[in-house]
């Protein structure tokens, strides 16, 4: 229904599209089954372009920039869509929110800074003339951050893990468990999923679907 459906675009809006390498140095950090994941998909130390549609494909040739130069106007839209929220839940709720969509945000521009940052250490396969998708998206997160503490004042608290290392946290995309069930579904085609069966939602169990499912809250923990 069209709060799921709002709610799903608010997340994917943060990281579709994304354009990526995923250097072979970097297996060692996976686990087996996502290595392997990885591996069968042919992507290490290859471009690789996360679609607006979330469609992962390996570069061609015929890439078009405008793809990421439309970045910026699918995060302003997020923006929209958390004043809606605000409008919508509670103050509690929308607290909440905040908090994991900024620290959702925070990585991603990590990510995205790290990717253009390490280009020339960490892989062979971006040309000088394509580094320029890489400063696009990065630029896209940095401005939409900064418009989060204009325009919802969004306060940029979040702490990372200073044990990890800068040249790998673009695993935060790629162990991110909602990309993670991106890539089974776009690498394996034969697994099938189960259709979902329409169903009516109140604003009561839009509140709780919020919280227990996308953003792990235990509403039972004392």
């Amino acid at each position: 229904m069209a709060f799921n459906n709002d709610l799903n675009s608010l997340i994917k809006g943060i990281y579709l599209p994304s354009i990526l390498y995923i250097p072979k140095s970097l297996a060692f950090y996976l686990d087996d089954n996502f290595r392997k994941e990885i591996q069968d998909a042919g992507v290490f130390d290859h471009l690789v372009v996360l679609s607006t549609e979330g469609i992962l494909t390996t570069f061609n040739n015929d890439f078009p920039e405008i793809i990421l130069l439309n970045k910026e106007n699918i995060l302003d839209n997020n923006i929209l869509q958390l004043l809606k929220f605000r409008d919508q839940f509670s103050d509690t709720t929308f607290n909440f929110i905040k908090t994991e969509y900024l620290k959702h945000a925070n990585n991603y521009q990590k990510s995205y800074t790290s990717l253009l940052e390490n280009i020339d250490t960490e892989t062979t396969c971006v040309k000088d003339t394509q580094k320029v998708w890489f400063e696009l998206q990065m630029d896209a997160i940095t401005k939409h951050i900064k418009k989060l503490k204009e325009v919802l004042n969004f306060e940029n608290n979040i702490n990372y893990k200073d044990n990890l290392s800068p040249s790998i946290s673009e695993l935060n995309i790629l162990k991110e468990k909602r990309y993670n069930s991106l890539l089974e579904n776009v690498l394996i085609p034969e697994k099938k999923k189960p259709k979902a069966k329409p169903y009516k939602i109140s604003n009561e169990d839009a509140d709780i679907f919020l919280l227990q499912s996308v953003f792990n809250v235990d509403l039972n923990a004392k």
